[in-house]
This record gives C-alpha cells, sequence and structure tokens, in this order.
C-alpha cells in the first residue's frame, strides 16, 4: 500500500498468492483495511492509497502489477448545527410524531455525512 501523494509506504499485504499451469490465471483475495487504519491515514493527511500487486514467478524474465486507488475518506470537520423546528409540544395521551429538519455545515472537501440516531 503506497500514498499516491509521493510515494511513501504506507503497509505491506504480507500475503502470497499461488497458482500453477500456463495461465492465465485469475486469483482472488479478500483485502481487509481495518478502521484504524484509515483513521491512521486520516490523521497523516492521506487521501489516496494505492495498493499494489507485483506478479512474479521463480526463473520469470519479468514481473507484471496491476494496482487499484482507495480513496480515503476525509474526517469530519463539522463547524456547526440546527434544527427546524426548534420546540415541539409532545402529548402523554398519544402517540407523537413530527419531521425534524436538521442542516449540518461541514468543511471542505467532506461529502459523506451518515449519522446515528441517539437519544438520551
Amino acid at each position: 500500500m503506497i500514498n499516491s501523494n509521493g510515494g511513501a509506504l504506507l503497509g505491506n499485504a504480507g500475503v502470497s498468492l499461488n497458482a500453477g499451469g500456463s495461465g492465465p490465471f485469475t486469483l482472488s483475495e479478500t483485502i481487509n483495511i481495518s478502521s484504524s487504519q484509515i483513521s491512521s491515514w486520516q490523521n497523516q493527511g492521506v487521501q489516496r492509497v494505492l495498493l499494489r500487486r507485483v506478479f512474479d514467478a521463480p526463473g520469470a524474465t519479468s514481473t507484471a502489477s496491476a494496482q487499484v486507488q482507495l480513496v480515503v475518506p476525509v474526517r469530519a470537520n463539522f463547524q456547526g448545527a440546527r434544527v427546524s423546528p426548534t420546540q415541539r409540544q409532545l402529548f402523554a395521551t398519544q402517540d407523537n410524531f413530527f419531521n425534524a429538519n436538521w442542516q449540518i455545515v461541514a468543511g471542505n472537501g467532506y461529502n459523506n455525512v451518515w449519522f446515528p440516531i441517539l437519544l438520551g
């Protein structure tokens, strides 16, 4: 895994893929990138990671490589929030339903908003 801005090595999958025969080959693997790893990249300001695989074989005279670019989500930098209506009367004798409109102001570059519902 390589930082696409500057080429610094960020990590190594450390897993070998094996195939036999004359090819062509189709190799599958599952890549697991933990949330703590993503958080670490965010703290370092990493925005894109290249996941590169180099394929070679004993006695081969050349190698082949392929890569996929991973986009690291921008860390949320919320600047404010408000709700409308700001007050609502609840009634103890019936179920209460109402609409709430939330407006959240995020900083530049942030475009992936997901909010858990927390009541308390």
